[in-house]
């Protein structure tokens, strides 16, 4: 078998009847899926075998021989976890990046359709995981991915903090006026140590009793910490294909350049959300923004750090008009001077459309797509109005694209009772870890990877991921419909890069 990758920007898999093409889709690829290509053609038909984006095994149909090619894409894909982000990239040369992983076993199960692992005893290494920073609705789902036989990890990056039994509970910082957390755990060694000393597994958090059962159990070889200082993520450094940037956390140093630790920004909730990991992916004029919780204090430090200077203060309304006029020409500078850095095409919003942002760091990202990640059982109403509002004001075109996954989750859960059956993997999934007899731990195995398989037609699975495809010339960002109509499953928005080679958006409906 060969594999192609469907064409730009969506390819149509058509039914087989008698060993013939019929006339029935069967299933709509979107460009940059992969297929694998059978020996048997039919006219201007070949067969092929895909992955049906519902979930289920693969299935047998044909495509048309102009219908693909042998060119792969970068995906990056924003996954329906629920309330929280998770985030897979997959580069052209089958690198994954998990970037945050939800709260609860949806990215999972994702993982298990998308990557394709065809039994639960089968280890494979994925390229790396990214925890932005240790909140649980953005790092506990990696509980689940540890806990399954096929997921191991090269590298596990994080922000440096890691919360302990002692107090403070990020570790020691100095109580000057600018407190610092001092002791970042940016290495493997590190994390053993505080993991063993401060029996910071067995304080009743999640996240270190989670990592510790990860280490002992070989999920990853290396743990380290991202910050600015690296520059840019090892193995995707400036200059290559594709980059990935590390804009933050801006970590604290000494009259030498020596760091310190990373500074206290509030309370440890607003200090884990706002030293969370940034990245700036790059792939040809394709440019992707991904962060996890920022806040207005740590957005003002990121700004700050990356333009060189302070930000401009806003002069009292009662101010006399050439102040205003200062700092409106002042305010401009600064975000010509940011967009240098930061803008990008798609950003994926921070903190779940939460209003707690800066709006002049809206205006320096700038971006042509905006995706929210954010989901139900929460009392933040996420996201929040003002923030679409601000977004849209803050982005670029005429019509800027806002997306969330929990608003194109519209359809009707299919699981009558989605915890129940959540329950019911898990109990399976831990049937198969502890049997030891081979010949029953292979059909154990094959239960659960049918039940998991059968559970991924779950609406959040299914119609809440956002997707984006590119080749680093152009891209496509969307969703899938609900249900199949005259325009095929998928609801597209196409970015084609202007005469400069900048991404951009023309609605088919902005001609009056």
């Amino acid at each position: 078998m060969k594999k192609r990758y469907a064409k730009h920007p969506k390819a149509a898999v058509i039914e087989d009847v008698d060993g013939k093409p019929g006339k029935k889709t069967i299933e709509e690829l979107l460009w940059g899926d992969l297929l694998d290509l059978q020996d048997e053609v039919s006219g201007d038909f070949v067969r092929v075998k895909v992955r049906p984006h519902k979930g289920g095994p693969r299935i047998t149909g044909w495509m048309k021989k102009t219908d693909f090619t042998k060119k792969p894409l970068l995906e990056v894909t924003f996954v329906d976890i629920g309330q929280g982000d998770g985030c897979v990239v997959v580069t052209p040369d089958q690198r994954v990046i998990v970037i945050d992983a939800g709260e609860d076993d949806n990215m999972s199960r994702y993982l298990h359709w998308r990557l394709g692992y065809p039994s639960a005893n089968r280890p494979t290494r994925v390229h790396a995981a990214v925890i932005s920073h240790p909140d649980q609705d953005h790092y506990r789902g990696f509980r689940d991915i540890f806990q399954a036989d096929w997921a191991t990890f090269n590298t596990v990056y994080q922000n440096g903090l890691v919360e302990r039994k002692a107090t403070p509970m990020l570790g020691p910082r100095t109580e000057g006026k600018l407190k610092i957390y001092t002791d970042l755990i940016d290495s493997t060694k590190k994390l053993r140590r505080v993991l063993e000393d401060d029996a910071a597994a067995d304080s009743g958090k999640v996240y270190p009793g989670m990592l510790r059962q990860a280490l002992t159990d070989g999920k990853f070889g290396n743990f380290r910490m991202l910050s600015r200082d690296d520059g840019f993520m090892p193995g995707f450094e400036d200059g290559e294909k594709i980059s990935i940037q590390v804009l933050g956390p801006v970590t604290e140093k000494d009259a030498d350049g020596k760091v310190i630790g990373l500074r206290r920004l509030g309370a440890p909730g607003v200090t884990k959300n706002g030293h969370s990991v940034v990245l700036r992916l790059t792939f040809g004029n394709t440019r992707v923004l991904l962060g996890g919780d920022l806040n207005i204090p740590s957005e003002k430090l990121l700004l700050e750090s990356w333009v060189g200077r302070e930000m401009p203060k806003k002069p009292k309304k009662s101010a006399p008009p050439e102040e205003h006029a200062k700092f409106a020409e002042e305010k401009r500078k600064f975000i010509r001077d940011a967009r240098k850095l930061i803008e990008v095409d798609v950003a994926k919003s921070c903190h779940h459309g939460s209003a707690d942002f800066s709006s002049l760091f809206l205006e320096a990202v700038h971006p042509v797509a905006t995706v929210i990640s954010s989901g139900d059982d929460e009392p933040h109403s996420h996201p929040r109005a003002e923030t679409l509002g601000a977004i849209g004001l803050a982005s670029r075109g005429e019509r800027p694209l806002i997306y969330s996954t929990e608003l194109a989750r519209s359809a009707v859960d299919r699981i009558k009772d989605p915890r129940e059956e959540q329950a019911a993997i898990k109990r399976l999934h831990k049937q198969v870890l502890a049997e030891k007899d081979k010949a029953k731990r292979k059909k154990l195995a094959k239960k659960f990877r049918d039940l998991v398989d059968e559970t991924v037609k779950r609406s959040v699975q299914m119609y809440g991921a956002i997707y984006l495809r590119t080749d680093g010339t152009r891209a496509v960002i969307g969703q899938r419909f609900e249900t199949r109509g005259s325009g095929g499953t998928w609801d597209l928005c196409h970015l084609e890069p202007d005469p400069d080679g900048k991404l951009e958006y023309h609605s088919k409906h902005a001609k009056h």
